[in-house]
């Protein structure tokens, strides 16, 4: 019997890299009063796969703050400056 793989949503044609790696303004992850998001909203909001969010985090290349085991928030302001600083020195 096979097991049927799911995927999350935010998973899928997400495979993009550092080099391509562009800012979305229409993202809900977009809101001015925002000064936190998660691994999901900041993979739609830099078009980067959750796992190069998530070893960009592990590299220090992007900011993050643990508030569980298992929580993980990214600031905004930061993360917006770590993303575009790298594309501009590349």
């Amino acid at each position: 019997m096979q097991q049927k793989e799911t995927h999350h949503p935010t998973d899928t044609n997400l495979r993009g890299n550092i080099k391509t790696a562009q800012i979305d303004t229409s993202a809900a992850c977009m809101e001015p009063s925002r000064k936190f998001i998660t691994r999901a909203e900041a993979s739609v909001r830099y078009h980067l796969s959750i796992r190069k969010i998530d070893s960009m985090i592990e590299d220090g290349t992007l900011p993050a703050a643990r508030i569980s085991r298992r929580c993980i928030r990214i600031p905004v302001q930061k993360a917006d400056a770590a993303i575009l600083g790298k594309e501009a020195r590349k």
